[in-house]
């Protein structure tokens, strides 16, 4: 079987040369970069590396881009590698052999990240709890109701998990016939939204006894700001795609509280300093 390579770059010509370079300059597999609109010189400097670029002119979202290049390939075995992340040869042959045994199964690395945490590729899924407790969380909010939601045991939902896509291996037939990643998210819990689907398509998720180095939020320049929106706004649909829309507007009152009290706590930071 072969394997084709996806890479998606969006203002990512700090990392781009970096993650291609990390694969290997003779490597036997097909890598093909979609290029969404960057306004930085991403596409020239991934042509430079020799591989093929799809430049589509216009941010479509990570997810609609990745399909894309799926679409634009052959081989019967895709890998969707983020340009933050560095891998090596034998992630690929490891992927490749993975999907080989079992083209019904989405084969995922352990992640290292920039401060040597590693985390396993494979993630349980998301339960109405989860979804709270990560919103509070990545805007600043990890008090007693945080630690009230992390700690109940049906935090994670043990029915399915999800595959981390900063590097995720699949079939390109499982993937299209699941529909690829969906366009509904533009950034952020589409690869969430892929593992529930293969989940209902009964396919296998397993992680690799393989590490991929990932940068973790710095495969595009764009701010910290943008990315926590992109996050919340993703989280909120996914919420009304699974929950309702009634749990969604309470996801929103969350989100709220987060801001408040992430504001208040800077306010008193600063009250502090006038005070000392």
């Amino acid at each position: 079987m072969t394997l084709s390579i996806v890479i998606v770059t969006y203002e990512s010509a700090r990392v781009i040369e970096s993650c291609i370079a990390s694969i290997g300059v003779r490597s036997p597999h097909r890598i093909l970069v979609v290029d969404n609109g960057s306004s930085d010189d991403s596409a020239a400097r991934a042509r430079r590396c020799g591989v093929e670029v799809i430049e589509l002119g216009t941010n479509l979202g990570f997810g609609q881009a990745a399909t894309v290049g799926a679409r634009g390939v052959a081989d019967p075995v895709l890998c969707f590698l983020n340009p933050d992340c560095e891998a090596n040869p034998a992630v690929f042959d490891a992927g490749l052999h993975a999907i080989g045994e079992r083209p019904d199964r989405c084969a995922v690395p352990f992640f290292v990240h920039p401060d040597g945490t590693v985390v396993s590729g494979v993630q349980p899924g998301y339960t109405r709890t989860k979804l709270c407790a990560d919103m509070l969380q990545t805007n600043g909010v990890e008090g007693v109701l945080w630690r009230f939601l992390h700690g109940r045991r049906w935090y994670d939902a043990r029915s399915w998990s999800w595959p981390i896509g900063a590097c995720m291996f699949i079939g390109r037939d499982l993937f299209l016939r699941a529909g690829g990643f969906d366009p509904r998210f533009f950034m952020y819990m589409e690869d969430v939204e892929l593992g529930f689907g293969l989940h209902r398509m009964g396919a296998q998720l397993i992680t690799l006894n393989t590490r991929v180095a990932h940068g973790v939020g710095s495969g595009s320049s764009i701010t910290s700001e943008k990315r926590l929106a992109l996050l919340n706004c993703a989280r909120l649909d996914f919420a009304r795609l699974h929950y309702g829309r009634a749990f969604a507007q309470l996801m929103a009152f969350v989100l709220i509280f987060a801001r408040y009290a992430g504001t208040a706590r800077a306010v008193a930071r600063r009250l502090r300093r006038l005070s000392a």
